[in-house]
């Protein structure tokens, strides 16, 4: 009877285990890059691929491209888990919204599900890692007097500047 109450108690803990890698919390959201965002919202891309942000590597010199210091502003993500093959160059859709590998699913980035109850899909997105509007904070993590390039920073006045809305 030990036996099998022992062997029970194993199989409970291993099927619980898995329940819950299942469910996502075991899982790190990983960076998927800016290919898998423009296949659906182009518009977006093309507003922001306008701005100084996409453009962000261009502005390092050949040293600095090496220098983490300046690669966790200037790569999407660097030093984070990704998805492999995800090209991280820039600043990209992600560095703002988050790890994409939660909320790209089909399930979530549904277009008719998102015109049918946009609510409830934002919520999905958002529970599972999309961050809809960037903070202050999070922007602040590269605009600051770190920086070398540093010319002050307006969360405010500046967010606009990058607003890609349709």
């Amino acid at each position: 009877m030990k036996k099998v109450l022992s062997v029970v108690i194993s199989l409970c803990i291993v099927a619980a285990l898995v329940l819950i890698a299942g469910n996502g919390f075991a899982a790190e959201h990983k960076y998927v890059g800016v290919a898998k965002c423009k296949a659906c919202h182009l518009a977006e891309f093309k507003a922001c691929e306008a701005t100084k942000h996409t453009k962000s590597m261009a502005s390092l010199k050949e040293n600095e491209k090496k220098d983490a210091k300046c690669l966790a502003c200037h790569a999407t993500g660097y030093g984070k888990a990704a998805a492999e093959g995800a090209q991280l160059e820039g600043v990209q859709c992600e560095a703002c919204h988050g790890p994409g590998s939660g909320y790209k699913s089909a399930t979530i980035m549904n277009k008719v599900k998102w015109k049918e109850n946009p609510e409830a899909q934002k919520k999905l997105a958002q529970d599972a890692g999309l961050i809809v509007t960037p903070t202050k904070e999070m922007c602040e993590t590269c605009h600051n007097k770190k920086s070398p390039t540093f010319k002050g920073f307006d969360y405010a006045k500046d967010l606009p500047k990058v607003k890609h809305k349709k």
